[in-house]
């Protein structure tokens, strides 16, 4: 299977556009992301939680431009493994590919469709891999829902009474505080003022497993459903809930209580993997006193061999609670590339801790 095989075509916006219309079709269309273009020509992405988590004055004047994040698009020719890494180290859902002039998106439904096979995923259940969410009540409203999802860093909140889940409010509920008022249903009056109860709001049809049901088949679910959250859950009552990221973190390294991705090595002795968990335990000992750390990925890519020598480049993305920390070296000794791009991006935290206060 190669990254190609797995692409989709996105949906696309204008940055002219204003936010309340390329809510409206992300809605329609089922995309938390979309691809935007200015005259034409790609200049980044648009996030459906970019918009839910935040308070819009005035959608319908808004232009959504002010809101697209500048990722930088990657070759077809990519490796899959590489592309892999380089979405599940990232906080995004979805990565853009060039593929001749046009744009594709390699989205972790594509990712989760390359891993489905993986050995490591073939062994989990859901109790393996869930953990304890943060929940809402069914009369907390939408402004709570949508401040405890911009200060947790989360895409979803179980609303939950007395241990039974009653429904999810996601991002697609909170964009709808976006849409135009004729767009939004007799129920939905009160939400742009997010004072309606979530229980009037709450997506009903949520996923719902057992604690021994195979990671493997849930997978399978949540892309044919197009979900990102399951509850796990035993006579009724929730246990716990399994998202994209619990997916993801399951099949990498677990350093420091951090789950650490190092790709690009398979063709190495095993030599250079240990350089790469050594480092990387070393640096999370001393990075997780500033900032909590949700995961990492290492690529590790030999290009460049002379004589003796091989040349290597590193790169290193760290997905944390402030954000994500990005980093790349190059250098003919593998111990010190490593080295210098972990110092890299332990120069770029301190940096943005300097920016703000109460940095945790």
């Amino acid at each position: 299977m190669q990254l190609t095989d797995l692409l989709e075509i996105p949906v696309s916006a204008d940055a002219n556009e204003n936010v309340s219309k390329v809510a409206s079709r992300m809605i329609r269309s089922g995309s938390r992301e979309v691809i935007v273009t200015k005259n034409d020509k790609y200049i980044g992405m648009l996030f459906a939680r970019s918009l839910s988590k935040r308070n819009i004055a005035n959608p319908d004047k808004t232009n959504i431009s002010q809101f697209v994040t500048k990722i930088r698009p990657i070759p077809s020719g990519t490796s899959l493994t590489e592309a892999i890494n380089h979405l599940s180290s990232s906080d995004h859902r979805a990565v853009p590919v060039v593929t001749g002039k046009e744009i594709r998106l390699f989205t972790w439904r594509g990712m989760f469709r390359s891993i489905r096979n993986d050995p490591r995923i073939r062994l989990l259940v859901a109790k393996n891999v869930m953990t304890f969410p943060y929940c809402i009540g069914p009369e907390d409203d939408l402004k709570t829902a949508k401040s405890m999802m911009r200060e947790l860093n989360v895409s979803g909140l179980p609303v939950i009474e007395n241990r039974k889940p009653l429904g999810i409010i996601g991002e697609f509920v909170l964009l709808r505080t976006v849409l135009k008022p004729e767009e939004r249903t007799t129920v939905m009056e009160d939400i742009e003022s997010n004072i309606i109860a979530s229980v009037s709001v709450m997506r009903k049809n949520f996923l719902s497993v057992r604690a021994d049901s195979g990671i493997r088949d849930l997978i399978d679910l949540m892309v044919r459903e197009n979900q990102t959250m399951a509850v796990v859950g035993n006579m009724g009552e929730i246990e716990g809930i399994i998202t994209r990221k619990d997916i993801i973190k399951a099949i990498g390294t677990k350093i420091r209580g951090t789950y650490v991705s190092i790709t690009g090595v398979s063709d190495e002795d095993g030599f250079s993997n240990s350089l790469a968990e050594n480092a990387a335990g070393i640096f999370l000992k001393k990075i997780q006193k500033f900032l909590t750390v949700d995961s990492m990925g290492i690529h590790i890519k030999r290009y460049k061999e002379s004589g003796p020598g091989v040349k290597y480049s590193v790169k290193v993305k760290m997905a944390t609670n402030r954000g994500l920390f990005v980093s790349e070296e190059h250098g003919w000794k593998l111990e010190r590339v490593l080295h210098d791009s972990l110092v890299k991006v332990e120069g770029n935290v301190i940096k943005r801790k300097e920016r703000f206060q109460n940095f945790q």
